[in-house]
């Protein structure tokens, strides 16, 4: 047996029986002990090949002892739910552990713990939910000022489109140069990050997760530095597109943009949903990032999100290829294009609408502030937000 296919096959298995321990205990708690001791059976089966046994089998014969019939109570019951269950899982099977064993003091004990992570969880998710309704809140009422302004002064909504030296055909193969050798190093940096460490078919640990994300995004944003320098040193004067000023007011421009996209992002979020329902997708980081409990994994996945990708877009996307589209296209069009492109490399069709919006705001903010800065920090701080939103939603679960 390939080695490989069987450390994935263990993997694979492992991951259906931790499902299967967590459905039966669903199935418990609403009174269906038949089909809770179904899905736990299939984790005990004795015709299952040894090689594919998982370490779950010794918690779903625990399970399967405390709603069976009769009861029983097995050996090291309570050291096997704490090691192989957490969250409400865990606190269902040691409540019925401890009613059979008749313990009331440590089954109140454990009533008044699940209380209060219950508030604690519910505070956190009062939080996640309202920081974003009152900047979304925030946002609606300066776009529409906005907006007013800007029709009563009769200024443009965009700002004028840049002079720039190179030719389109030039962007076009940078971007197709970057977006081909992205997805080759995508396959490549993992396979010699795991063969260099020696790691093999092993299932790799959050922070060596984190570690393959950071090497591969960054091997992907030096690829596409490296092209950006060689078309752009054989026309001087391009310094005058990517523009880049520590002084002025790009902060202001970044943080309103910032509240201006929470709304018109939640919209094109909404109308996603009802166009394209089952378009699946789905950031892929973000299940690392649950899978994640150590600090460093975290701010790795909090570098790669928080700084390399809104460094390396907005240069790209913005600084780069919207102020070559803007000499071909109307300054309003080249936006949307660049906005539609951005939201295309992102491989996300369950994003597309919401990353296009985000992008036209992104557009809009560098047309008038010139300066990439203020992209960089919407940027920033939108990646952010939606990377602590997860942590806390996921500590509250």
């Amino acid at each position: 047996v390939d080695p490989v296919l069987l450390a994935s096959a263990q993997d694979l298995q492992a991951e259906l029986d931790s499902l299967r321990l967590r459905l039966g205990l669903l199935y418990a708690y609403q009174k269906d002990l038949e089909a809770a001791q179904q899905q736990w059976q299939q984790i005990v089966d004795p015709e299952r090949p040894l090689e594919l046994e998982s370490g779950q089998k010794g918690v779903a014969q625990v399970l399967q002892g405390l709603w069976g019939t009769p009861r029983r109570i097995l050996p090291e019951a309570e050291v096997q739910i704490r090691n192989h269950l957490d969250g409400w899982f865990e606190a269902v099977a040691l409540q019925q552990l401890y009613r059979l064993q008749q313990r009331s003091d440590s089954l109140n004990a454990l009533n008044q713990e699940q209380e209060k992570l219950a508030l604690a969880a519910l505070f956190r998710l009062t939080v996640v939910g309202g920081i974003p309704v009152l900047g979304a809140l925030l946002g609606l009422i300066l776009l529409l000022g906005w907006l007013g302004w800007s029709f009563w002064r009769q200024r443009p909504l965009v700002g004028p489109p840049w002079e720039v030296p190179w030719p389109g055909i030039g962007a076009q193969a940078v971007l197709t140069g970057w977006f081909l050798g992205f997805i080759l190093l995508n396959a490549l940096v993992p396979r010699l990050y795991t063969v260099l460490l020696g790691l093999g078919a092993q299932r790799l640990s959050p922070w060596h997760q984190a570690v393959t994300l950071f090497l591969t995004y960054n091997a992907g944003a030096l690829l596409g530095a490296a092209l950006l320098y060689r078309l752009l040193r054989l026309y001087p004067g391009w310094q005058k597109a990517l523009q880049v000023r520590l002084w002025g007011p790009w902060p202001l421009w970044g943080l309103c943009g910032y509240w201006v996209a929470l709304p018109l992002v939640v919209l094109a979020a909404a109308l996603s949903q009802l166009l394209l329902p089952q378009a699946g997708g789905g950031n892929p980081i973000l299940p690392l990032l649950l899978d994640s409990h150590g600090w460093g994994a975290r701010l790795l996945f909090l570098a790669v999100v928080s700084v390399c990708a809104p460094v390396f877009e907005e240069v790209l996307f913005r600084g780069f290829w919207l102020p070559t589209l803007s000499r071909y296209l109307p300054m309003g069009a080249a936006i949307l294009l660049s906005a539609f492109t951005f939201a295309l490399a992102h491989l996300n069709l369950s994003d597309l609408l919401p990353l296009t919006m985000l992008g036209v705001v992104l557009g809009v903010v560098y047309s008038h502030s010139r300066n990439l800065l203020a992209p960089i920090l919407l940027h920033s701080l939108w990646n952010t937000g939606s990377l602590v939103t997860l942590l806390v939603l996921g500590d509250a679960s």
